[in-house]
This record gives C-alpha cells, structure tokens and sequence, in this order.
C-alpha cells in the first residue's frame, strides 16, 4: 500500500511539473528586445532550424543565424521594389519572394536570398503573358513551385494562368488552371505534400494531386458554412506540415484540413472572434504533428494533442502577434520583445 501511494505521489508530482512548465508563461523565455538596426515591425518572422531564420519587414529582407537575438538587413540592390504577400523561407537556409521592379520599368519578379545573402532576380511568365503575378508557393526545398497569374477580363473580375517550375524558379512551364473568375486579386495557391496543392479563391477551393495537371474543385459540401460568412474574405492561410492546414476567416474564425484543401473542419476554435491587424502574421505554427502553438487575439495558445484542444500559454496582457516554430524551439513575437518556448517531451 504504501508502495502504491508512493507511486501515486510521484505520479501526481510528474503530472504536475510537465503541466507546470509546459503551459505557462514562466516558461516564455525573452531572447531579445527592439534594438537599433532590428527590423521595424516583425510580423513574418519564419524560422528554419533553431538558430537561422528570415523575416520582412520595411520591403527589405532580415536574417538571422542565432535564434532571433539578433537581426542583419540583406541588401538586395539600388532598383526600387516592392515585396509581395508570397514568401517562403527553404530547407537550406535561403529565402524567396514575390516583388514588383518598378524601374526601368514595373515587372514582376521572384526574388531569391541564397544561405550566404546574396540575391537571384528572377522573371516571371507573367511578363510575357500579359498576366500579373498573384501568388506562388514552393515546396519547402524551395525547387518545386507553383505561380498563379491574374489575366484581367474587367476593371474587378480577371480570369487565372498558372505555371510551375521544378528548377526554383528559373524555368516556367504553363499548366492548366481552374476554370473560375477571381474577384480583385483574392486568390492564394499553397503547396500542401509532394504532387499536391490547393487554390483560395475567395470560398472557391481547387487541389491537385498531379501538380498542377488537373484541378478538382472542393465540394460546397465539405466547405463549413462559417467559413463563408459576411466578412469572412480575406483568408490567411498556413500549411504546417504535408497535407496539414489552418486556416483564419477575417472576422477570426479557424478551421484546419487534414487533406490538403480537399475538404476542412471547424477547429476548437471556430467560435472564437480573432481579428488580424496583417494578412502577413505568422498566427500558427508547430513543431511537430500534435505540438503547436497559435495567436488568439494577441494571447498564444499550445496544443499537444494536434489542435484538437488548446491551452493559454501567455498572459492576456502583452499582446502577441507571431509565432515560429523549428528544431523543437518556437519564436514568439510581441511589440515588446522576442520570447521562446520549446514543449518538453
């Protein structure tokens, strides 16, 4: 008997440490706070491993190669130009991202940033095809990508062109494209596993499973209703690990797939109201397919069991805004400072 409660108060004690430091704000540690040359606003912060990682900030690139202590501006060159919202970071310790080059004159690019910082100008079909680059996405290699152009039909309504490349961007093939009509520009493609990818477009959803060869559109059916309610548009939309997606209404709302797009669930979350300041805030992250951590109305929350429950993580009064997690550590991003955080096993 006394065996057994011997046994038991140990147990009790284990349980204890494990919730105790693994969900609470103690265990938030500040690696670093705003300092001169740091970049102005990071909202994008992507991490590749536990020290190297990449954020924009101000239309210029940051890297940093010692766990988001400290930042280092990449110059690109002198010619003005203006990053868009698809960027992506790469296994090797590169980055890329889709830019506009207003002089000589305005031309669509994908810009790459190799591990050493030195910088690739890359044309995109679109200049060719009378099509303005939209959205692209790579697969985390950053070799295999998939780019969606907008062809316009009116001053709102315009109609898709796609290309993929298999070389990182230096060759482009034309692919088909979903037959649909895009309002304005409100339309992201996403890598989702190997062969695999989906296209938003708006609450229109289209996946592939060859590449871009055929696209299938996602059956209303196994669209929730929630995701498509007043306000919902513009989606923000992150790809965690092969085939595993979340996705966030405008008005706050979360859903995940497990499919690539194919169809998608209302989360423990769907109810909840999150507005987002920046389509650009890396809002979700995780570590590994059950350990992750999210943004809810500037509070982190963890997860341990795939996002199927959440718990607090930070205190409700110091709002976050970005999330990172690589090599088992996760970034957290406030106004005040970068923090992090790494689940024990």
């Amino acid at each position: 008997m006394q065996l057994i409660v011997s046994l038991m108060v140990r147990v009790a004690l284990i349980w204890s440490i494990v919730i105790g430091t693994s969900i609470a704000h103690e265990n938030v540690l500040s690696v670093s706070v705003p300092k001169p040359g740091d970049p102005p606003d990071q909202h994008a912060i992507r991490m590749i491993d536990r020290l190297r990682g990449w954020t924009i900030a101000d239309h210029s690139f940051f890297s940093t190669v010692d766990g988001a202590r400290n930042w280092k501006r990449v110059p690109v060159d002198s010619s003005p130009f203006q990053l868009r919202g698809s960027w992506g970071v790469t296994a090797d310790g590169g980055a890329w991202s889709l830019a506009v080059r207003s002089w000589p004159k305005p031309a669509d690019e994908l810009l790459r940033m190799t591990p050493d910082g030195s910088t690739e100008h890359l044309p995109l079909p679109c200049n060719e095809q009378k099509c303005v680059a939209a959205s692209v996405d790579f697969d985390p290699a950053g070799k295999n990508g998939l780019l969606l152009g907008l062809v316009a039909i009116d001053s709102n309504d315009s109609r898709i062109s796609a290309f993929r490349t298999f070389d990182g961007g230096h060759r482009w093939l034309r692919i088909a494209a979903p037959d649909t009509t895009v309002f304005r520009s409100d339309v992201t493609v996403k890598w989702a596993a190997d062969k695999q990818a989906f296209i938003a477009n708006g609450c229109e959803f289209f996946t592939t499973s060859d590449f871009g060869d055929s696209w299938h559109q996602t059956p209303d059916k196994d669209i929730p209703d929630a995701m498509c309610e007043q306000d919902s548009l513009p989606f923000s939309v992150r790809l965690v690990r092969p085939g595993m997606g979340w996705l966030r209404t405008s008005t706050g709302r979360v859903f995940w797939t497990g499919n690539g797009g194919a169809s998608w669930n209302a989360s423990a979350l769907a109810e909840g109201r999150n507005p987002f300041l920046l389509g650009m805030d890396e809002w979700v992250s995780f570590v590994d397919a059950l350990h992750g951590l999210i943004v809810m109305n500037g509070q982190i929350l963890a997860t341990r069991d795939g996002g199927r429950t959440w718990s607090p993580l930070t205190q409700p009064g110091e709002p976050f805004h970005s999330v990172s997690c690589a090599g088992g550590r996760c970034i957290l991003r406030s106004q005040t400072r970068v923090a992090e955080f790494t689940f024990d096993n």
